[in-house]
């Protein structure tokens, strides 16, 4: 294997393995999103506390890296790792200046024409800890850590990163993931609006490939949450 560095793939891999990893990878998917929706389902028939499903997040995690492991591969060459704090957080500035703008006004145009909202200027209750800290630790690193770190980097061993965007490299990997990021959501739990996360995660994964470890993707998933949540509580459309 060859070391992860931005804008870098693990190694590829040749002939009959190909088909392998993607039966890996889709058996891996499907267990583990069985998994947290088992764990979705007895905690709510159950009528058990909520901390309960912080076992999604450790599936999350620890599926990838013991099985990673398993296979005798380096969970860090997978991106499953949290290097360069200040990049990260300088790219994430950068993004939420581009898109994330953007989108605020976007989002203000939509609600005042379409429905008539106007902005309370609320934060949710909790903020820090119920919005900020568990969008960023349990949802999105979780998520990232799997999706991101695990999925796109074990595919880019199958499909080339044949194409370029802003000088980032990347393939077939990046979209298959964002599919099967968005669908994952309506396998634990049917949404109708699910569909729309797939545009998101081609950001999230760019961003992956960009710096070559989930760090940088993880905050900003977070922070696409974290505004989304206070955008629908200014609005009304959540209860503060």
């Amino acid at each position: 294997m060859t070391e992860q560095t931005p804008g870098k793939a693990v190694s590829a891999i040749e002939g009959p393995r190909r088909r392998q990893v993607m039966l890996e990878v889709g058996g891996l998917y499907l267990a583990t999103l069985l998994a947290v929706r088992a764990l979705v389902s007895i905690q709510a028939t159950a009528g058990l506390p909520d901390w309960v499903l912080l076992g999604i997040p450790v599936l999350f995690i620890y599926v990838p890296i013991l099985w990673l492991e398993r296979k005798h591969l380096e969970p860090a060459e997978f991106g499953l790792a949290l290097e360069g704090l200040w990049p990260a957080l300088k790219l994430n500035a950068l993004l939420a200046f581009t898109i994330l703008g953007p989108f605020v006004l976007a989002n203000h145009v939509y609600q005042g024409l379409l429905f008539g909202r106007h902005p309370q200027w609320l934060l949710p209750e909790r903020f820090w800890t119920e919005v900020v800290a568990y969008h960023i630790l349990v949802v999105a690193l979780p998520e990232e850590f799997f999706y991101r770190g695990y999925m796109q980097s074990r595919l880019n061993q199958v499909f080339d990163r044949r194409w370029r965007f802003l000088g980032v490299p990347f393939g077939w990997s990046l979209f298959i993931t964002a599919v099967l990021f968005a669908a994952g959501h309506s396998l634990v739990v049917v949404r109708w609006w699910h569909f729309s996360i797939f545009f998101p995660a081609l950001v999230f994964g760019w961003v992956r490939e960009k710096t070559g470890n989930v760090l940088a993707s993880a905050l900003f998933h977070g922070l696409c949450n974290i505004v989304m949540v206070t955008l629908d509580t200014c609005y009304g459309v959540i209860p503060p």
